[in-house]
């Protein structure tokens, strides 16, 4: 596991009753009922995300263009500044 993290957020009462009953019959915390619950809804979505974001058109043009290997060091990028409309 990577760094922890801190999140808040707000529930109705009525699931705040139902977590906190569910944490009583397991003899845990809210939170770590909380956490846990959010550990599998990440763990059940994951693929679904991971697969949307492979179909994402955008990866299909990733390495079409190419660039020089240092072309992010260079000092001498050209800079374009904003002109009205019509004026030269």
């Amino acid at each position: 596991m990577g760094k922890t993290v801190y999140v808040q957020t707000y529930v109705d009462e009525a699931t705040y009753r139902a977590l906190k009953s569910i944490a009583l019959a397991d003899g845990r915390s809210i939170r770590d009922v909380v956490r846990k619950a959010i550990e599998k809804y990440v763990e059940d979505n994951r693929g679904r995300v991971e697969e949307a974001v492979r179909s994402d058109p955008i990866w299909k043009a990733v390495g079409v263009i190419e660039v020089e290997e240092d072309a992010s060091e260079k000092d001498d990028w050209s800079c374009l500044e904003w002109q009205p409309e019509g004026a030269e």
